[in-house]
């Protein structure tokens, strides 16, 4: 396998989020990949494409309308580093929702990805 410092994946997946398009969302990911995320309840682990998709669908599936707030990406080193921001309506709640990740990516797919999560924080 080759790592590279490609951004390009970081950025498909904000925009694959935010279209709720979890199909591509999953092509993005490596096969085996090594997805970690610590969200308000504990750190969730997941170690294939299909889990770490539908991990996220779990998340953002139900939102609507999922708004795209901000985002950013950028290299850290060896590897790299993406923020997103959304607003959100859920269960009859508007919620704002950020996430930061670090990942690595590995012929030009996701294989390594650690996450924090602000949780979903209710607004007016």
């Amino acid at each position: 396998m080759t790592r590279t410092t490609d951004q390009g994946p970081a950025a498909e997946l904000v925009e694959a989020l935010a279209a709720k398009d979890f199909e591509r969302l999953q092509t993005l990911f490596a096969p085996d990949v090594r997805f970690r995320a610590l969200i308000p309840k504990g750190l969730r682990e997941d170690a294939t494409a299909e889990d770490a998709a539908a991990r996220m669908r779990g998340w953002f599936g139900d939102c609507d309308p999922l708004e795209l707030l901000d985002s950013a990406v950028e290299q850290i080193a060896d590897r790299v580093h993406v923020r997103y921001r959304f607003h959100a309506r859920e269960e009859g709640d508007w919620h704002l929702v950020e996430q930061q990740a670090y990942l690595t990516v590995e012929d030009g797919r996701i294989s390594d990805i650690d996450i924090v999560c602000s949780g979903f924080r209710v607004v007016d």
